[in-house]
């Protein structure tokens, strides 16, 4: 785990390009009109990854701006105090580097700075007040102003800036606190493949449809649909194909996704490159300055995401059309959730007979 830096706007990659800003009829057309068919062709499997996420950045880059670094949006009133407080710091380091200086001209120089601090406190606070007293005034005439500002204040996101080893030592070093968490992750993980399985003690059931190829068969349709149930505000993998992009490009990008995927379908492996994910940490309850406390996210590709809605879908639908799976199950399945099972719980009970 590597803590990331912001990203360079300067470098290639899709997270210096401005997708608000992107021309995607530009991009579906550039998309359509490449011959991925040749290019996966024209090299290993392994490197069909980052052919395609190479390929996609090019096209991208011709329809999308740069994004520019973040400009200081202080107001004026805020501003003023801030140099003034970088003058008088100047003038101050001077003065007390200088064998020569009077007593009372540092004293003085000290006293305009703890002032200086003071009115860029107020500064700020009058600041933050105007802003909110402008969003509540807004409320009707444009409640999109008001949401988006009382959004920033609804999530907050905190860096983990120390934690105890098991000796009870302070870690704050970053590589440290990286170490001490991914050693917390391996210590829960369990390796599916070393697990034992006993055999079934019951009597399978009986299949009406037996499983064959042709139900694992997709098609471009099932990878599009797939895109589309992608949340909008996903985050992406090491590949970093934003989601927007998919989504705006739905129709174009599900082919070169879907020769992907029957590719690696024919060959029976992935890619090694989409088996690689970020794993962030993310905070469960109690301290903060524990690794235990912690538990790990894990953000893989939006590609491989997609085979895996396609082929759970057909796993489900399977299961399904076999009636494999008891009627009293709702969860992940598709027209129900938690309130159709408090229905379905409440018709037993008031069933007629029942044990009401």
């Amino acid at each position: 785990m590597v803590a990331h830096d912001p990203p360079d706007f300067t470098m290639s990659s899709f997270r210096s390009l401005d997708f608000q800003k992107a021309d995607f009829s530009k991009i579906n057309s550039m998309i359509s009109s490449t011959k991925w068919a040749e290019l996966f062709d024209s090299c290993d499997q392994e490197d069909i990854p980052e052919l395609f996420s190479e390929t996609l950045l090019q096209l991208c880059e011709e329809c999308c701006p740069r994004k520019k670094p973040p400009k200081n949006k202080a107001r004026s009133s805020v501003r003023i105090p801030s140099r003034r407080k970088r003058k008088l710091q100047s003038q101050l380091k001077v003065a007390e580097n200088n064998p020569h200086s009077p007593l009372t001209q540092i004293d003085s120089l000290k006293r305009k700075l703890a002032l200086a601090h003071i009115d860029i406190r107020d500064a700020i606070n009058q600041d933050f007040q105007h802003r909110e007293e402008q969003a509540v005034e807004k409320v009707k005439s444009n409640p999109k102003y008001f949401y988006s500002y009382a959004k920033k204040f609804s999530k907050k996101k905190s860096n983990i800036s120390l934690l105890f080893d098991k000796d009870g030592n302070i870690k704050s070093d970053p590589k440290e606190i990286a170490d001490l968490l991914q050693n917390q992750f391996l210590s829960v993980f369990s390796d599916p493949s070393k697990t034992s399985l006993d055999s079934a003690s019951f009597r399978p059931p009986e299949i009406k449809h037996p499983f064959d190829d042709e139900m694992l068969d997709f098609f471009v349709s099932d990878i599009a649909d797939a895109i589309e149930d992608i949340k909008p505000n996903a985050a992406s993998g090491p590949d970093e194909i934003p989601v927007s992009l998919l989504k705006n490009c739905k129709e174009a990008i599900a082919e070169p996704i879907h020769l992907i995927w029957k590719k690696s379908f024919s060959s029976g492996s992935v890619p090694s490159s989409y088996k690689f994910s970020h794993v962030f940490p993310l905070h469960k309850k109690d301290s903060r300055a524990l690794p235990a406390n912690y538990r790990p996210i894990s953000l893989t590709s939006h590609v491989i995401k997609i085979f895996e809605r396609v082929i759970r879908k057909k796993l489900v639908d399977y299961l399904e059309i076999n009636d494999l799976i008891c009627n009293k199950q709702h969860g992940f399945r598709s027209g129900r959730s938690c309130l159709t099972q408090l229905l379905h719980h409440f018709d037993d009970v008031l069933e007629p007979g029942g044990p009401c």
